[in-house]
């Protein structure tokens, strides 16, 4: 994980609506839980990770977590959650 500060946890940790997306994106759809990004497939999530971990900013949410599944493909990254 290349996300220095964002613990890692199991997508089994997550709960998720489907039905609750907020938003979509050229990267990702973002669901709300936290906030649960879920990225397209063929997408760099390390570039996206790295990205996000550089930019300190009060504009850009901080990374919470890296959720995977068990076999560790099609990570989704939890962001802290924004009003707006």
């Amino acid at each position: 994980m290349t996300a220095k500060d964002a613990q890692e946890v199991q997508r089994k940790d997550v709960t998720l609506n489907y039905e609750d997306a907020i938003g979509f994106g050229g990267y990702a759809t973002v669901y709300k839980i936290v906030v649960a990004k879920k990225p397209h497939p063929g997408k760099s999530l390390d570039i996206e990770i790295d990205m996000v971990q550089k930019c300190k900013s009060p504009y850009v949410l901080r990374a919470i977590a890296i959720a995977r599944d068990s076999n560790l493909q099609n990570p989704w990254l939890v962001f802290e959650y924004m009003e707006g």
